[in-house]
C-alpha cells in the first residue's frame, strides 16, 4: 500500500488483498481516534506497491502494479476533500515495489522494480504544480523493497532486493546521490521518520527494530522486537510536529 498523511488521518492506497487480487481502495486511519474506514474516492486503476509521498496539503501514490504492467502514473490525494486524480504527465520507468521519501518541495521515489528487473533511478513529483522530473542522479545500486525514511535534508533507503546491506542517500539540497558508511540490510521493512531519526521495522521476515540517527547517520538495534515476524510493512507518521 502507498502510505501518505497529514497532521489528522493516515491514508493507505491500494495493495493486495485475499487470494491475492488487487485493490483500488484508499484506507484512512484517524490518529485522534485511532479507527480506521474507508473513504468514497478510489484509485483509478487497482494498484500494488506504489510509493506513497506527502506535501502539506496531498499525497502522491507514485509507479506500483495494475496486474498486468508496472506502472509510469502518478495519482495525487486532495487531503482537504479527498478527491483522487492522475497528475499529469508519466514517469519515465514504469515501476512497482519502491518507496518514497519526501523533502519540502517535493516526493521522490528511488529504485524500484521495472520489465526488466531492478532500476537505479530517481523520480519523483513537485508539490507546487504536480510536476514529474526524472533526476539526472541515482541510486548506486539497483533494487528494490528498500526501506525509506527521511530527515529535513536527506532521503535514505535501507537494504531492499538483491539483498544487500547498504543505505543510499539523496542529499535534497542539490539532489546529488551517494552512499552512507552505516549499514544495516533487510528488504520489505516498514519504514517511518520523526525530526531526528529514521525507524526500520521488521523486513525479511525478521522482527528486529532499528534506529537510524540522522545527524550522525549512523543505525542502532533498539532491542525491542515486533510481535511477529513481518516483511512488507507499512508505517504512517504523524506529522502534528509540523
Amino acid at each position: 500500500m502507498a502510505p501518505a498523511y497529514n497532521n489528522s488521518y493516515g491514508y493507505l492506497m491500494g495493495g493486495e488483498i485475499t487470494n491475492h487480487a488487487l485493490s483500488n481502495y484508499v484506507e484512512r486511519f484517524s490518529f485522534s481516534s485511532e479507527t480506521i474506514s474507508t473513504i468514497s474516492a478510489t484509485l483509478p486503476t487497482n494498484t500494488w506497491t506504489a510509493a506513497g509521498a506527502s506535501s502539506t496539503i496531498k499525497g502522491y501514490a507514485m509507479g506500483g502494479y495494475d496486474g498486468l504492467n508496472r506502472m509510469n502514473v502518478v495519482r495525487a490525494l486532495q487531503f482537504s476533500n479527498e478527491t483522487i486524480w492522475n497528475v499529469s504527465g508519466t514517469l519515465t520507468v514504469g515501476k512497482s515495489h519502491s518507496n518514497g521519501v519526501q523533502s519540502a518541495n517535493k516526493g521522490y521515489m528511488a529504485g524500484g522494480y521495472y520489465t526488466g528487473g531492478a532500476t537505479a533511478n530517481i523520480e519523483g513529483v513537485q508539490f507546487s504544480n504536480d510536476a514529474l522530473f526524472s533526476l539526472s542522479a541515482t541510486i548506486q545500486l539497483a533494487k528494490y523493497c528498500a526501506g525509506s525514511v527521511f530527515s529535513p535534508t536527506k532521503g535514505y533507503w535501507n537494504g531492499g532486493s538483491p539483498t544487500n546491506a547498504y543505505i543510499e542517500n539523496l542529499a535534497f539540497s542539490n539532489e546529488t546521490a551517494s552512499r552512507c558508511s552505516a549499514t544495516c540490510g533487510y528488504y520489505g521493512q516498514g519504514s517511518g521518520s520523526s525530526l531526528i531519526k529514521g525507524y526500520w521495522l521488521g523486513g525479511t521476515y525478521g522482527t528486529a527494530c532499528f534506529g537510524f540517527t540522522f545527524s550522525g547517520e549512523t543505525v542502532a538495534n533498539l532491542n525491542q522486537y515486533l510481535g511477529q515476524s513481518m516483511a512488507y510493512s507499512i508505517v504512517l507518521n504523524y506529522w502534528q510536529a509540523r
